[in-house]
């Protein structure tokens, strides 16, 4: 079983410890007043502040120097980093020097010249060996090697002609399905069509004639009725219709 890393480092813990002494006589404090606790929690806080400052002006320093030194021009250049920013830094390495990283700009240069750097390049060859057809017309077999961009030819192949076509064994070319004529079954289609219609028609046509007859005799007659028997007649009517159907 892997033990739990350390959250601070030793060179974190003295650095710490020499701050926390230049502030001793309020952090060894005894007393229990409100007043006293008061001071002590603003020694850690301005503690607290002033470190986290030195460490964001020691990370802008030392990115600053990394950039000017990439430039041209200007006259010699003056470091902005102090004493206490290159202590915080070696202290801090972690976090002030990043990993090494070919494709990063801010990590440093390779010793190594780049070609001892670049990946070695493969060298490819293969042979290829043709020969001729039976009974066929004579060929001349040629066969010749490639490494890398020098060509050795051992024949030429001038003389060679092309190869005919080859089946290949065991292809068969397929079928092609003859198309069946559809009239047999668009007669069938048309058929079964023709007689629903004249099945319909048969069914609605006596009674469209039953409710012609009665609209024919209440428009001979022209009594007038009173609105009771208009409402007998249309419930006769629905009636009618619904036992027609």
């Amino acid at each position: 079983m892997e033990k739990r890393s350390k959250n601070f480092t030793q060179k974190e813990k003295d650095f710490l410890l020499d701050l926390v002494m230049s502030q001793k006589d309020i952090v060894e404090n005894k007393k229990t007043d409100a007043t006293s606790i008061q001071e002590e929690n603003m020694c850690w806080e301005n503690i607290t502040n002033v470190y986290a400052f030195l460490k964001r002006k020691a990370r802008k320093n030392l990115y600053n120097d990394k950039a000017e030194v990439m430039k041209t021009g200007g006259g010699p250049y003056t470091p902005k980093c102090d004493a206490q920013d290159l202590k915080i830094s070696a202290q801090l390495q972690s976090q002030f020097y990043p990993d090494s990283n070919p494709y990063d700009s801010s990590a440093q240069l390779f010793d190594k010249p780049p070609r001892e750097n670049s990946s070695p390049q493969t060298s490819c060859s293969y042979t290829l060996d043709i020969a001729p057809r039976e009974n066929s017309s004579p060929q001349t077999s040629c066969s010749y090697t490639l490494d890398n961009i020098d060509h050795n030819y051992t024949e030429k192949y001038e003389n060679a002609t092309i190869s005919q076509r080859v089946e290949l064994p065991g292809r068969v070319p397929k079928k092609r399905r003859k198309a069946t004529p559809a009239a047999p079954r668009q007669r069938y289609l048309q058929d079964i069509a023709n007689t629903i219609t004249e099945r319909k028609v048969t069914k609605t046509a006596p009674r469209q004639r039953y409710l012609q007859d009665i609209a024919n005799t209440i428009t001979e007659r022209k009594v007038t009725k009173t609105k009771q028997e208009e409402e007998l007649l249309k419930k006769s009517i629905f009636y009618l219709t619904k036992k027609l159907k």
